[in-house]
């Protein structure tokens, strides 16, 4: 009975030594597996890894460039906006530079309008007054005139009346006295005439 307790524990024995030994082999073949497919995920993991750092290299040599360019045009445009800018300021300054001397040409040209203004002012105002004091004269002198004329012509009306009688006296002195020579007579005559005309 002990002897066959104890093939049955060696047969129980190698029994369990089979099983484990398959177990083993059954374990080491899934771990070669898991290897197996670790190997392909981590090449695979490892290519794509290289394929995103060469595009990413790619991207970033693309970037650097197109920053480069852009880089380049923005200098470009600050050279050409300062350029631009510094030939504003200038037409700007050039612009105020004419203005003010516009002004200052406006100012002086009213000045000198204000001074010619006030002396054709003053000018009219002497006109004016001088114009009454020629109408005031002119008034004096028509008065004058005519109290001249009434003078003259009266005492010019006396004259004639004065050398109408002497004529008169003469003609009669003539008529009496016709002996008188002819050159004489027409002496007399011609200064009748003057008269006359």
């Amino acid at each position: 009975e002990k002897e066959e307790m104890e093939a049955a524990l060696k047969q129980q024995m190698m029994a369990l030594v089979q099983e484990k030994h398959a177990c083993e082999q059954h374990l080491q073949s899934q771990l070669q597996t898991l290897k197996d497919k670790h190997s392909q995920t981590e090449s695979a993991f490892k290519a794509e890894v290289a394929a995103i750092r060469r595009e990413g290299a790619s991207w970033e040599r693309n970037a650097k460039t197109q920053l480069a360019l852009l880089q380049s045009e923005k200098e470009a445009m600050d050279h050409t906006w300062r350029k631009r800018r510094a030939q504003e300021d200038l037409e700007r300054q050039e612009r105020e530079n004419r203005l003010q001397s516009e002004l200052l040409h406006l100012k002086q040209e009213r000045l000198e309008l204000a001074t010619e203004k006030e002396s054709l002012l003053r000018a009219m105002n002497e006109a004016s007054r001088g114009e009454q004091v020629a109408k005031d004269q002119l008034t004096h002198l028509k008065a004058a005139a005519v109290r001249d004329a009434q003078a003259v012509g009266q005492q010019r009306q006396e004259e004639d009346s004065r050398e109408i009688v002497r004529l008169k006296s003469l003609v009669k002195s003539l008529k009496r006295d016709m002996r008188h020579t002819s050159k004489e007579a027409s002496q007399v005559i011609t200064r009748i005439r003057i008269f006359a005309e």
